[in-house]
Order: C-alpha cells, then sequence, then structure tokens
C-alpha cells in the first residue's frame, strides 16, 4: 500500500489523469465531429440512392413502353411487308396478263383519246 501513496505516485496518476482529461476533450470531440461527419454523408448517400431507385422505376417503365411501341412497329412492319408482297404479286399477275394479251395481238396498240 505504500507504493500507491507515495507521492511519486500520486504524481505519476495525477499526470495521467490530465493526460487523459487532455487527450478525452480533443479525442471525443473529434471522434463527434467525425461521427456528424458520417452521418450526414450516408444521409446524403441514402438520399442520392432513393433518387436513383426513383429514376430507375421511371426508366424500366419507359424501357417497357418503348419495347410494347417497337413490337407494335414491328408487326405493322411485318404487316406493310406482306401487303407489298402481296401488292407485288398481283402486279406481276397483271404484266404476266398483259405480256400474254401481247403476244396474242401484237399488232395493237393503245391510243390515247
Amino acid at each position: 500500500m505504500e507504493e500507491f501513496e507515495s507521492p511519486e505516485t500520486r504524481e505519476r496518476v495525477g499526470r495521467w489523469m490530465e493526460e487523459g482529461q487532455y487527450l478525452l476533450g480533443r479525442v471525443i470531440p473529434t471522434l463527434i465531429e467525425q461521427r456528424d461527419r458520417l452521418k450526414g454523408r450516408a444521409e446524403a448517400a441514402e438520399q442520392a440512392c432513393q433518387r436513383l431507385r426513383e429514376e430507375l422505376g421511371q426508366l424500366q417503365h419507359e424501357l417497357s413502353a418503348l419495347r410494347t411501341e417497337n413490337h407494335s412497329l414491328r408487326n405493322e412492319l411485318t404487316d406493310i411487308g406482306q401487303w407489298l408482297n402481296a401488292f407485288m404479286e398481283h402486279l406481276n399477275q397483271m404484266l404476266k396478263l398483259v405480256g400474254e394479251a401481247h403476244q396474242r395481238f401484237p399488232t395493237m396498240t393503245y391510243r390515247r383519246p
């Protein structure tokens, strides 16, 4: 027990207490500042994440609408192609008939009124 009561020990303990108070006085505010700064960054990141989620939802909706429109346009293009194919077949048949008529009646010419 005498070791704890010596003036050197008391002085050493007093210095440790002073150093501890000084360090805590500097460390705790620094830690609080860091916590506040990190909390602010986390909140900003959460807001950015929420904004990006909303934007993603809008883009997914837009993509879905564009895919639907693309499908519709492809169907329309297919229909136009089929119509043109049928038209060309009909036109080809007409030209064939005109060619046959011309072979039957080679001297016949068309006169404008």
